[in-house]
């Protein structure tokens, strides 16, 4: 076999071609070694937002449970009332909303403001100038249902009648006194004739009595008096027909787009709804103060009829505000109650020896005396020794109210107990819906821009951030690191925040030669 032999010319140029090669990565080398890095940037390697979910697991289970239809819904109230501080005390409304938007994170612009005069100051008394301005943030419901068929709902018709009349009125300049008083004539013995005959609920009446708007009311929703749901809706709208369109266009408005009612009294078994909108229909009630009054009360004392008592047991027994009973075939209630969450100025920290960085940016001074650092004199002068005013104290209300539907029981103990289920499964609920938002010095992973070993950046609360965090509700936190520093926010459910700083444990890493010659871009975007 002939032996192969290299020209020296072909020799000669591999030479050249490894020499070039090794002297062009021996230059590479040293330039990317040698070339200045841009600033390198803590980037978060760990999940930046997390969103924190309040536990419906025992409401779900408890509706489910139910053999007939029933539902839960919670609404929540978030009320912020907010007090100048003496310092903030000459700013204008506007001024100071803007200025407490802007530190609370809250945006004031769709809130509806009431005036309460003077608020109280730093030390407990009257500030001088002073004005409370009670702002309601946010308004929010959730709903837990088995059944989502329309079912027949008897006298709870009497809700809706008495909303639409109460609406009606306020729509024409009166409430149910200036309106004017009911005279009993033989229109009403009459409907109370007609009403006797069809086995509905009545209230005997004597023709010549004269009663006031809210004692009609009363005897319609306390006893269920069907002769009284029907010459309310006739005295406010003058005949059954009139009410009736009103109570259509009512319904549409409110969004209960699958309840009808063919009277006011809900004799009709037509009278038929939801689960889920007589849940928002217990709401309306509740929401409602001149009702809510009437609904809640065990009993009333009218002249000329005596003591008249709410047929509503859950209520009787202490259990509940309101709202009504229904019964025709089968037993029905749609009842509700309020809970209070514990003031936020505190349940919201948890005691927390929060850094005064976080205190100044809530702009609260009432956190200056739970943060543990001597009360709230020393908390301002620290906080203030930083260069921030805190401008106000802010108290954060969280009311809720449950409300529970239950349809088509066999009788008024199954009702009752029922009812009493689903209202102290979402009462527990409510009370142990405190929830754990950021633990005590949560710590978030990131690396430099310019590779190097893991950190870890650590929130500035020596204590966990819990809220009460209702079952559908949710918050959110947000980690984010720049420069040698970050912050954690976290954003409650009434849209208020607060944000932490981040320690960055980790000194800027100095990148490797292996780095730099297997990152070239980053190297040479100078």
């Amino acid at each position: 076999m002939p032996t192969q032999t290299v020209k020296p010319r072909k020799l000669r140029l591999i030479a050249a071609t490894v020499t070039l090669a090794i002297l062009g990565a021996a230059g590479y080398t040293v330039a990317v070694a040698i070339t200045p890095l841009k600033t390198q940037h803590p980037v978060l390697q760990d999940e930046a937002e997390t969103i924190i979910t309040g536990d419906a697991s025992t409401i779900e289970t408890a509706v489910l449970a139910q053999a007939q239809p029933a539902g839960i819904s919670l609404l929540t109230q978030d009320t912020i009332t907010i007090t100048p501080s003496e310092t903030a005390a000459a700013a204008t409304g506007a001024d100071l909303k803007a200025q407490l938007s802007h530190e609370l994170g809250i945006d004031f612009g769709t809130a509806t403001d009431s005036d309460t005069g003077a608020g109280e100051g730093r030390d407990g008394g009257e500030a001088a100038g002073a004005r409370a301005d009670t702002i309601h943030t946010r308004e929010h419901s959730s709903s837990w249902v088995n059944n989502e068929n329309q079912h027949s709902i008897a006298s709870i018709t009497k809700v809706i009648t008495a909303l639409v009349g109460l609406e009606a009125l306020a729509a024409n300049g009166h409430t149910l006194e200036s309106f004017g008083s009911y005279a009993v004539t033989a229109d009403t013995l009459q409907i109370t004739a007609e009403s006797a005959l069809l086995n509905g609920s009545v209230v005997d009446v004597a023709e010549g009595t004269t009663l006031t708007g809210t004692q009609l009311l009363q005897l319609m929703m306390l006893p269920s008096a069907n002769n009284f749901a029907i010459a309310y809706s006739r005295w406010i709208f003058g005949s059954d027909a009139a009410f009736l369109a009103q109570a259509q266009q009512w319904l549409a408005a409110k969004g209960l787009s699958s309840t009808v009612i063919v009277d006011a009294a809900g004799r009709s078994p037509e009278n038929r709804s939801t689960v889920r909108d007589l849940l928002r229909l217990g709401e309306l009630a509740m929401l409602d103060p001149q009702l809510a009054a009437i609904v809640a009360q065990p009993s009333a004392d009218i002249p000329g009829f005596g003591t008249v008592y709410n047929t509503n047991t859950v209520l009787q027994q202490g259990l509940a505000s309101g709202v009504k009973t229904g019964t025709l075939d089968s037993f029905n209630l749609l009842t509700a109650t309020w809970a209070t969450l514990p003031d936020q100025a505190g349940a919201m920290w948890n005691g927390a020896a929060l850094p005064h960085a976080a205190r100044a940016v809530l702009g609260d001074e009432s956190l200056a005396g739970q943060s543990g650092d001597g009360g709230s004199a020393q908390g301002e002068a620290a906080a203030t020794a930083e260069g921030e005013i805190l401008p106000a104290q802010q108290r954060l209300e969280r009311r809720v109210l449950i409300v529970a539907v239950v349809l088509g029981r066999a009788d008024a103990a199954a009702r009752h107990s029922d009812s009493v289920t689903l209202l102290s499964t979402a009462g527990a609920a409510v009370v142990n819906a405190q929830t754990e938002l950021v633990p005590a010095s949560q710590s978030w992973a990131y690396r430099y821009s310019g590779a190097g070993d893991e950190f870890r950046a650590h929130s500035d609360n020596p204590q966990p951030i819990t809220a009460p965090l209702l079952p559908g509700e949710s918050a959110r936190v947000t980690a984010k690191v720049a420069g040698e520093g970050g912050s954690a926010t976290v954003e409650w459910p009434s849209g208020s925040t607060l944000q932490l700083p981040l320690r960055l444990d980790g000194s800027v890493p100095e990148p490797d030669l292996l780095w730099r010659l297997t990152h070239p871009a980053e190297v040479f975007s100078n």
